[in-house]
């Protein structure tokens, strides 16, 4: 089966899984989210039709995620555990979408269902295939300070991509926006400007509106344009 994120809500998380269903969601909702689809599998059937909805996108370059029923939960969020495929090109997406299906076999995966009392056996696996954001600064941003829970928008970022950031490879630039002024000293690093800063800070904060609770989103900028890439809610707290 496969669907385009615009005929997903959070109703279809037992299907699509976790993050699909908030993409899905946002897009709904009128947020900026790459265009993309969701495959619940992948079978010898299903070749064409995956190039077939890579053709609609109309890129060169496709992003490919994981989505599955427990992940981006309010309970667990197996972030960065599943595999993740960036700057792909059409003759590379089936092998792609398979190496992203049978990550859910990994090691990492196993020791997480563990610790979070999950039976493997209802973990189901969806991939997302998005249409590529050529980012020039990418990050997180958490709705609620993630280690204290004050009530405080915690942005990080870095120049391009958000795996590096995600990862672990790189020291991020960090910043607070509290009561719509920017704290800890804000310095225009990154040209990220202050404009940019507080736009995105609204953004999220209305996503966490519609959700109902403190959110973790990443986001991209793309020649000032800002795209929402993944939301969901904030284990930590």
């Amino acid at each position: 089966m496969i669907q385009s994120l615009t005929q997903i809500t959070t109703k279809d998380v037992g299907a699509y899984g976790g993050k699909a269903a908030n993409l899905g969601e946002l897009i709904k909702a009128g947020f900026n989210v790459p265009q993309g689809f969701v495959l619940q599998e992948i079978n010898k059937d299903d070749k064409d039709r995956i190039y077939h909805c890579f053709g609609k996108l109309d890129t060169q370059e496709v992003s490919v995620r994981s989505s599955a029923n427990f992940e981006d939960s309010t309970s667990s969020s197996f972030a960065g555990l599943f595999e993740s495929k960036l700057n792909i090109k059409r003759v590379n997406l089936i092998s792609s979408v398979k190496e992203v299906f049978n990550s859910k076999n990994s090691d990492k995966i196993i020791a997480y269902a563990e610790l979070k009392n999950i039976d493997l056996k209802e973990l189901k696996l969806s991939v997302i295939v998005q249409k590529m954001i050529k980012a020039d600064f990418s990050g997180t941003c958490f709705t609620a300070n993630p280690i204290t829970g004050d009530k405080e928008t915690v942005i990080e970022w870095v120049s391009g991509l958000g795996d590096k950031l995600v990862s672990g490879y790189v020291t991020p630039y960090s910043c607070i926006v509290k009561d719509n002024s920017i704290g800890h000293e804000r310095i225009q690093t990154y040209e990220v400007t202050n404009d940019k800063i507080l736009e995105l800070a609204v953004v999220c904060r209305k996503i966490e509106d519609h959700f109902g609770y403190p959110m973790d989103i990443e986001w991209s900028i793309e020649n000032t344009e800002l795209f929402i890439l993944q939301a969901r809610p904030i284990t930590t707290l």
